[in-house]
């Protein structure tokens, strides 16, 4: 029974089903002839809804899902930089931006589909706004205007026809109602509004606002679009480096907008606003809106962090009434990635009550409770500081080179770190020398017994060093600097890069001189102290008390027990003393430490060396009756050397002609000598020196490029880099500045190529970025990788920049190298987005050495001249210069 009555059910279902099936074919019968009956339109009422019907849900239904989609993606894989202004859209970075133009090109694509086949749809104005946007978000800024512009153009009068009281039923607090949300709505204010961000992106800030304003007192534009508008407003006014006119329409959007999202973020961009004017309590307020909004758990937590900080700073709040709110952040697990900002800030609290040593205790915990790198980073950066104002330079040098093992390169300051890093690693080395030999010193004095004692304790705190996890690296400087020289993406510390690169820079710089007329001629013809230790450099190392695989053979092999071995010992110590002396009054401007190891030089090591030149040193920072006892001294002990002369006679160089060679030539050609000779920290010390000897020094900048180049090696890129980058400065008119401008040309393309050490008449290049361009990869060498580039090129293209019709093609230029040449580019702004999107992409380079090939682009003029005149490393020049100034 119950199965009869199952049938029967399914029969009854089933011919439902089927006159169903049968009434809507003959309904789509008869509205086919309906949809050509029309003779204005050629389409009838059920026509042109069927047109529309298919046009939204066939062509811009699926556009709009994929752009939904990639404005998400965008958006998630921008991190926030809360200790930054955070901006109020999110549009990503080149890369970014990159990695969704497939996904843009498919909506185009869909969009102009349906663009096409119904042209009478009203949801035709829908699909230009989609083309605009995705031409916006592939940075094709100029592409998306017209797009914006046409819609407003051709569709704006579908808001105006309208009467005004039914063209949009809005509820009272002025969103859509639900039947407005399921009809149509015209988008020409839409476009409007993304012209302003257009022209915004564009930095034509003033066109933004004039479109903006015009919206704005527009009497019909929409009240729920009102929070965009001026969302808009303010992010144009924040690019303009303008915060406090960003202010108000800010407020504006926060009341009109309702995402709580949204508005939680507007809130926390408000405060920081007016943290930047110093409206503190108005910041408290918003960032107490942020904390109400709900926000995700890291913007929450950066809220109350900030809130805690202001009300400190400027509330009278006590230390311990904060660091109370803050260790209560601890006892929440959910802040624990935090944990190391958290103690960061107690060390600051600590800093502001005076209490150090609280301070220390919590930057060290700071250091073990964080695995974010930049944090911790920042704490070795707070302890080096504080060691830096003791003055503790030792100290301070091994904190900031844990500091620099962990910061990215990116880190704010980090060129200023880095520098003073390397001023100290000069410093150190120098203190290191003489620490090491008085240990040996006093070692040697000691009876066998108690020298066994004395190596036995040194080797067994090696050995523990070797076995605790140190979190400070005041404790085991040599691993630090082990870690600091390791490896990195500069070509410098590439092994194989380094080998090839060096040789060829040597081949290209080294054996050139800066003029025409550099001569070498003998050495030895003013006094040069560094000559009697040039083989002492070059000889046995210096023993590193440090490493944890010393040996106590090592030491004992190494101890000054002979008369002649102290006498050597004490010679190092002199020298250390004074190029401590030099980098202490050069490189840090401390004339007290500088004093003291120029005083000690003279006072325990009479006769040394560098006693003349630390007589000098002092006589120069000294006054008075001081000055005159340095002088007398020099006088009387070295009464025919060139210190004694200039002190006699200020202009004693002006005066003085030697008959075979013009004596500031012979100093400046043996300065160059030693360069040669890799005697580096002569080099410095004699460059320094110039200055002092010969008044005017009218080759000063000659002399200072000797001592930038002194630092051409792989220890003190960064240092070398920094120096040259002074010179180009300073001397911008000067033969020494653009010389240093073209080494630091070299430097940022990261390898040499053969034809660049050719002395070829240079190229008149002119910068037009208006021109068509093209995108080529400079290959070194010839062969398959050109080949293999170019199918890995085109496969990309297919997938990322199908619409661009692209053109990929190889060709030999000079003997050894290849142009992979992608074209072409309507503007230079186009071929860098193109340059940004493979420069670095693995896709693209597969299993091959990045290294070998250069990006470069080029306008067409231009790449006329660069054929024909082979003028890799011209050209390379030209690009570095204009095309990222």
């Amino acid at each position: 029974m119950l199965k009869s009555c199952y049938i029967r059910s399914v029969n009854v279902n089933s011919l439902k089903r089927n006159f169903s099936i049968f009434i809507f074919s003959v309904f789509t019968l008869i509205l086919i002839p309906s949809c050509q009956s029309s003779k204005s339109s050629g389409k009838g009422f059920i026509g042109r809804s069927l047109d529309d019907l298919i046009a939204r849900d066939n062509g811009y239904f699926n556009a709009r899902l994929i752009m939904e989609s990639s404005e998400k993606n965008l958006w998630d894989q921008q991190q926030d930089n809360y200790e930054g202004t955070l901006p109020i859209f999110k549009y990503g970075t080149q890369e970014q931006a990159a990695s969704v133009q497939p996904n843009m090109d498919e909506v185009i694509a869909k969009t102009t589909f349906v663009i096409q086949l119904h042209k009478k749809s009203k949801w035709v104005d829908d699909c230009y706004f989609l083309v605009g946007k995705s031409d916006f978000y592939k940075r094709d800024y100029d592409k998306s205007l017209v797009a914006f512009r046409y819609i407003i153009s051709e569709y704006s009068n579908i808001v105006e026809k309208q009467p005004k009281a039914k063209r949009i039923e809005e509820d009272a607090d002025g969103t859509l109602t639900l039947l407005e949300k399921l009809k149509h709505q015209p988008v020409s204010f839409e476009a409007g509004i993304w012209i302003a961000r257009s022209l915004t992106e564009q930095g034509k800030y003033s066109d933004a606002h004039t479109v903006i304003s015009v919206l704005r007192s527009n009497e019909n534009f929409p009240k729920w679009m009102v929070g965009e508008l001026h969302a808009v407003e303010a992010d144009c006014f924040m690019k303009q480096h303008q915060p406090a006119k960003a202010i108000e329409p800010l407020q504006i959007a926060i009341a009109n907008t309702d995402d709580k999202q949204l508005q939680v973020r507007y809130n926390y961009i408000l405060a920081q606003l007016y943290v930047q004017q110093k409206e503190f309590d108005k910041a408290i307020t918003a960032f107490q809106e942020v904390i109400d909004g709900k926000p995700s758990y890291d913007m929450g937590f950066y809220a109350r962090l900030n809130i805690t900080k202001l009300s400190m700073s400027n509330y009278g709040i006590t230390g311990s009434e904060t660091k109370e709110d803050l260790l209560s952040l601890l006892k929440d697990e959910k802040y624990r990635e935090f944990y190391g900002l958290i103690y960061y800030t107690l060390a600051e609290i600590s800093l502001s009550e005076k209490k150090r040593e609280e301070a220390e205790s919590y930057l060290g915990l700071s250091v073990r409770n964080t695995l974010d790198a930049n944090q911790k980073g920042a704490s070795y950066v707070k302890l080096a500081d504080l060691y830096y104002t003791d003055p503790v330079y030792k100290t301070a040098y091994a904190y900031y080179d844990s500091a620099l093992t962990n910061l990215s390169k990116d880190y704010e300051n980090y060129t200023e770190i880095k520098l003073r890093h390397d001023n100290l690693k000069l410093l150190v080395d120098q203190l290191e020398i003489i620490e090491t030999e008085r240990k040996l010193q006093y070692w040697a004095s000691l009876s066998d017994r108690d020298l066994e004692k004395e190596l036995e304790k040194i080797i067994a705190q090696e050995a523990e060093k070797d076995t605790t996890n140190n979190d400070f690296p005041g404790q085991d400087v040599n691993a630090q600097n082990q870690v600091t020289g390791g490896g990195g993406d500069f070509y410098f510390y590439n092994p194989t890069l380094r080998g090839r690169g060096f040789s060829e820079f040597k081949k290209v710089w080294g054996t050139r001189p800066l003029e025409d007329n550099w001569r070498r001629i003998e050495k030895g013809t003013f006094d040069n102290p560094e000559d009697k230790y040039a083989q002492e450099e070059n000889g046995d190392k210096q023993l590193d008390l440090d490493n944890k695989n010393l040996k106590m053979e090592d030491i004992i092999a190494s101890l000054p027990k002979t008369p002649e071995q102290i006498t050597a010992s004490n010679a190092k110590i002199a020298a250390a003393l004074y190029r401590s002396g030099m980098i202490y009054k050069e490189n840090f401007l401390d004339a007290g430490k500088a004093h003291s190891s120029f005083t000690e030089n003279v006072e325990s090591y009479p006769d040394n060396a560098f006693e003349v030149q630390s007589l000098f040193q002092l006589y120069q920072l000294a006054s008075g009756a001081e000055k005159d006892k340095y002088k007398q001294e020099i006088l009387e002990k070295y009464p025919d050397s060139d210190y004694a002369h200039l002190i006699r006679d200020p202009d004693y160089f002006k005066h003085k002609n030697d008959t075979t060679e013009n004596v500031l030539d012979k100093y400046y050609t043996e300065t160059y000598n030693l360069l040669q000779d890799k005697q580096y920290f002569a080099v410095r010390a004699r460059a320094l020196a110039a200055d002092t000897l010969f008044i005017p020094n009218p080759m000063k900048p000659k002399f200072e490029m000797l001592s930038a180049l002194s630092f051409a090696n792989p220890d003190s890129i960064d240092v070398f880099k920094n120096e040259l980058q002074k010179l180009a400065i300073k001397y911008p008119n000067n033969e020494v500045g653009d010389r240093a401008q073209q080494i630091l040309d070299y430097l940022r393309r990261g390898s040499v190529i053969d034809d660049a050490g050719n002395n070829t008449e240079a190229v008149a290049y002119i910068f037009n970025k208006p021109e068509e361009h093209y995108f080529i990869f400079i290959m070194q060498g010839t062969g398959k990788d050109a080949t293999t580039l170019k199918n890995n090129l085109s496969t990309y293209n297919a997938s990322n920049f199908a619409l661009d019709n692209l053109k990929i093609s190889s060709i030999l230029i000079g003997k050894d190298n290849t142009l992979v040449l992608v074209k072409s580019f309507a503007d230079g702004d186009k071929a860098l987005a193109y340059y940004h999107a493979v420069k670095d992409n693995a896709a693209i380079f597969g299993e091959m050495n990045k290294e070998q090939f250069s990006p470069i682009i080029i306008s067409k003029s231009n790449y006329v001249l660069f054929y024909k005149a082979k003028d890799i490393d011209g050209y390379s020049v030209f690009f570095e210069s204009n095309y990222f100034n």
